[in-house]
């Protein structure tokens, strides 16, 4: 196999790792609250929310009295079950109606019985109840912040000022039940109070939440699977965040003093500030700047986000190689230009390297592949 293919067999062995399906079954399994519930309700919101639902509806033993599934477009819904769909990555109408069924379903339970809620990347934008203005308004100003580099931490943090589900809403207008939260983290740090926005969680909450899955999954998938391959593996002790373009570098920058038949892996979430007029997103132009400080030297490197969707594109991310640069000159293009205009998806739509998975039923985040031959 090339250094592409193992690449590209690396990234997807993070994405199955990272699958909920098996870490829900295990944690219904195990919950005490769920065990002999007579009267339960599930609620699934987030890019992960068909894979939980089905995980958690074959481990409970009686069907739950009332069900509703939150996912956006591109994501096959479970069968049998009350499926809404919202927009992301900013809300919609369609978010809105979602936040206001959210509330009946959970105002709905009677008191004494047991909601499961089980929640995943996407979920702050797929449901949303605003506070004093509109879901234009609301849209406007998540648009705003992350078209300006902000990250999920800053953004989610303004969406808990906003919307009467975040930050605690949830678990407040289930304060009559029990409540259960299965949470698949899509943040740096795994915070509760940041992922969905925190519905479940703060000072007066009493729901029992868990992260069941998170990057680390992934990482470590991707590890096992490229030390099947052959490769020795390095992991980057800490997150990759910041702008897209640095961290490429500096991934880059940390492959090139590694020995040979040596796989770097790193995950995280970085960040674009746009000023271009291009197309792309992170994990493309993350490539793209390692591409081209790597100048052309025998290594690969790779980037996928691991929900199958990077940035307004049809891809997952990319890969590049030693040849990636020639290819480029042979058709005309100017790499440092295409970075210059946030135009990495063009790049490598013209070049090759996209990796296109489709929506991939989990999100735990972005995982980061660089791979050194054997000589």
């Amino acid at each position: 196999m090339s250094g592409a293919d193992d690449a590209l067999a690396v990234l997807e062995a993070a994405i199955a790792a990272a699958d909920p399906a098996q870490h829900v079954l295990q944690a219904v399994i195990a919950a005490p609250e769920l065990r002999d519930a007579p009267r339960l309700h599930l609620l699934a919101v987030g890019k992960a929310a068909t894979r939980m639902t089905e995980a958690a509806l074959a481990a409970l033993r009686s069907p739950p009295l009332s069900m509703l599934v939150v996912i956006p477009d591109g994501t096959a819904a479970p069968s049998n079950t009350d499926v809404m769909r919202g927009g992301h990555p900013l809300p919609d109408e369609r978010s809105f109606a979602a936040g206001r069924a959210i509330e009946q379903q959970l105002e709905n339970a009677a008191r004494g019985d047991v909601v499961l809620v089980l929640l995943s990347g996407g979920s702050s934008a797929l449901a949303v109840l605003p506070i004093d203005m509109t879901v234009a308004e609301y849209a406007s100003r998540v648009q705003q912040m992350l078209r300006g580099g902000a990250d999920i931490q800053e953004v989610n943090a303004m969406r808990r000022r906003i919307d009467r589900l975040k930050g605690g809403g949830m678990a407040r207008l289930a304060h009559h039940t029990t409540v259960v939260g299965f949470v698949v983290s899509d943040v740096v740090g795994d915070s509760l109070d940041v992922i969905g926005s925190g519905p479940l969680t703060g000072r007066d909450s009493h729901a029992r939440v868990e992260i069941i899955a998170s990057n680390r999954n992934a990482v470590d998938g991707a590890a096992a699977h490229a030390r099947l391959l052959g490769y020795n593996v390095c992991i980057m002790p800490e997150p990759l965040t910041g702008e897209a373009r640095d961290a490429g570098v500096r991934f880059a920058r940390a492959a090139a003093l590694l020995a040979p038949r040596t796989c770097l892996l790193a995950g995280g979430e970085t960040t674009v500030t746009v000023t271009g007029g291009g197309v792309g997103g992170r994990n493309q132009e993350f490539v793209l700047a390692a591409c081209i400080d790597l100048n052309g030297r025998n290594i690969t490197v790779g980037s996928v986000g691991t929900d199958g969707v990077d940035g307004p594109t049809d891809a997952a991310g990319a890969i590049a190689d030693a040849a990636t640069l020639q290819t480029a000159r042979k058709l005309g293009l100017d790499p440092s230009a295409c970075l210059a205009r946030n135009d990495s998806h063009t790049f490598f739509d013209s070049v090759g390297g996209l990796i296109r998975t489709g929506p991939s039923g989990t999100n735990v985040m972005d995982v980061q592949v660089a791979l050194l031959p054997d000589t």
